[in-house]
């Protein structure tokens, strides 16, 4: 198919094919450039194509099959990863590279159509894994897709996207499949709302390739008549909510993909009238072990297609062409010795009043517990403020009693505007960790209002603060007691105050040692905190008012 592709651009040299802020991108402009990088390259080699910029990355990509070498797609370009990933490769290609771009043609019988694509995957174990793909493979993909989802209107659509090309959903659906189907691609990626209102809204049919993350984003009102032919998601399972959202938008529902870099597309789902039901693309056979519910897969796509592939993806089926997607069966965990499913606790909480969203972790302190980064809907976020922080988790805790073990009840609670998603829109447990550090707090009571906080904490020893302050005499330090005043206002009032930039009337009156037991109070004051550290008697430790 790349050979078809080829010499159909070659029969059309002025087609367009991209779009980007300078103008128009010709076929005959990619071959000349696909031309000109080819030169640069030697035979039987394997290049990691490193490139930001997806025409470059492209014409690397068809430059180095023309060569005759292996493509290698690492997870991203950070230097580390280049240095982890050395062996996989044997030179590296970015946005750099020169070439002189030449009419002087390729031989296009040099072209290996079960040519080998090397994709790296950040997975569950400390280094990145290796997927091959074969060429042959991923055209069968792209087919599947023109014959699942294009139809006549589909023809003059431009492809707007909001993932990397980097990411395997983002190659194939955001940039192989127009390209190899004649439809033009635009090459910037749409990464804020005001940008999916300009290009997207208006009267040039569109598709868009996109993710949870960014959907989730978007807040869109009822919108003027637009030609968005559809909205592909994937990454993770998308919500409800965020899907009927943009339905009531856009008058479409979007089109969530199920797959992996092993497999492929693997299933699709709109969920409208709250259908949860995946249907599997007509070549894909799959199956449900017994034992642990996770899918087995087998797919033409892959190159694993002559036997299952058991993804970390639980299911129930529902007859031989759907299922509904469970979860991932690497988030069932012990804790305190009790097997518990991070997916059904993330499930519960979210299906609580005033909840949106929730991711759960495991925190491995002096007493492993779980945790909790929780989105809260209009609901939610009337009840934190007329209840406080302290009544409202008290109130989750005890709904979430109702139908699990103490034990395994998460212990602590964090609340944020978004779930933090990588660009491939996948939470991963380092970035909810992170909410959950050595920073952590000990508060024992408080109460919160919208515009004051009296918060109860124990200072304890093994807060960071206290490194190299000081050896045998530790001290609470004021730049620390500044930053636990703007994690606190963070927290409970604006989740945008990043820290303290202003501060009047400081006055430091007493030292803070560990394992003191202190009360704070926070009031605002027009754009000032107000605050002061005092204990339990009444005597003051330190005061003052910061923005």
């Amino acid at each position: 198919m790349i050979t078809q592709f080829l010499e159909n651009a070659l029969d059309l040299p002025e087609k367009i094919l991209f779009l980007n802020k300078e103008g128009e991108i010709t076929a005959r402009d990619f071959l000349r450039d696909i031309a000109g990088f080819t030169e640069t390259l030697r035979a039987k080699q394997r290049y990691a194509l490193c490139f930001d910029e997806p025409y470059h990355f492209l014409v690397a990509l068809f430059s180095v099959l023309l060569a005759g070498s292996e493509p290698v797609v690492l997870p991203n370009n950070q230097s580390g990863t280049l240095h982890l990933l050395s062996h996989a490769y044997d030179d590296c290609l970015d946005d750099q590279h020169t070439f002189q771009a030449t009419n002087s043609g390729f031989d296009l019988t040099s072209l290996d159509e079960q040519a080998t694509l090397h994709f790296f995957t950040s997975g569950s174990t400390a280094e990145p894994k290796c997927v091959k793909r074969s060429w042959s493979g991923l055209v069968r993909e792209l087919c599947a897709l023109e014959a699942s989802f294009a139809n006549e209107a589909f023809r003059d659509c431009v492809f707007y996207r909001s993932v990397s090309h980097q990411h395997i959903y983002g190659l194939t659906f955001g940039l192989l499949w127009p390209l190899m189907f004649g439809r033009v691609v635009r090459l910037e990626r749409i990464q804020h709302q005001a940008e999916f209102r300009r290009d997207l809204l208006n009267t040039s049919p569109s598709v868009f390739i996109s993710s949870p993350a960014f959907l989730s984003r978007l807040h869109l009102e009822a919108c003027p008549p637009h030609s968005i032919h559809a909205i592909f998601s994937a990454g993770s399972a998308l919500r409800y909510s965020v899907a009927n959202q943009l339905h009531q938008a856009l008058t479409l529902w979007p089109i969530e993909i199920f797959g992996s870099t092993e497999t492929g597309a693997v299933a699709f789902r709109q969920q409208s009238l709250r259908n949860e039901v995946f249907e599997v693309f007509p070549t894909i056979r799959f199956h449900e072990d017994e034992s642990k519910q996770c899918i087995h897969v087998r797919s033409p796509f892959s190159d694993i297609a002559e036997s299952d592939y058991m993804m970390s993806d639980t299911i129930r089926t529902v007859d031989e062409k759907h299922f509904e997607l469970l979860g991932r069966a690497s988030r069932v965990v012990k804790v305190e010795g009790k097997r518990v499913s991070l997916c059904e606790l993330e499930h519960r909480l979210s299906s609580l009043p005033g909840i949106a969203q929730a991711a759960v972790t495991v925190l491995n302190q002096a007493r492993e517990c779980t945790a909790a980064l929780l989105v809260l809907n209009e609901k939610g976020v009337e009840a934190f403020v007329d209840k406080g922080r302290f009544a409202f988790c008290a109130e989750l805790t005890l709904a979430m009693n109702g139908y699990f073990d103490t034990v395994i009840v998460p212990k602590q609670f964090r609340f944020i505007d978004n779930l933090p998603q990588n660009p491939q829109g996948k939470l991963t447990d380092d970035a909810t960790q992170s909410y959950f550090n050595q920073y952590q707090l000990d508060i024992l009571d408080g109460h919160c209002d919208a515009h004051a906080a009296s918060i109860v904490m124990n200072i304890r020893p093994g807060l960071v603060y206290f490194k190299g302050h000081f050896e045998n005499q530790p001290i609470l330090p004021g730049v620390a007691q500044l930053h636990i005043i703007s994690q606190l206002i963070q927290q409970f009032f604006d989740p945008s105050f990043s820290s303290v930039t202003h501060i009047e009337n400081m006055k430091f009156t007493r030292v803070i040692q560990p394992n003191t037991v202190l009360k704070l109070v926070l009031s605002k004051e027009k754009s000032s905190w107000r605050f002061s550290y005092s204990d339990r008697h009444g005597k003051e430790y330190s005061s003052g008012k910061v923005k």
